[in-house]
């Protein structure tokens, strides 16, 4: 599953811990958990975009490098 599914589903269940039918120290343990598991997946989130912002510029560095581009040549 991507995080981003994992993360829909983690918050649904947060909206709906309340409305179940489970005692209130078990459902401050699942807020809790379920809390964490949002934080986590949130940042994996925002690791992934940033390694691949990272990655984009690198590329658009190195094609544009003068030292490793050829030489112009003169036409003939």
């Amino acid at each position: 599953m991507q995080k981003e599914t994992v993360l829909l589903v983690l918050g649904m269940l947060v909206f709906v811990a309340p409305l179940l039918g489970i005692p209130e120290s078990w459902r401050a343990g699942l807020l809790f958990g379920l809390g964490g598991l949002v934080t986590l997946i949130a940042t994996l989130i925002r690791l992934d975009v940033r390694r691949a912002d990272r990655s984009d510029l690198e590329v658009l560095h190195r094609e544009h490098d003068p030292h490793t581009e050829p030489p112009l040549t003169s036409p003939r």
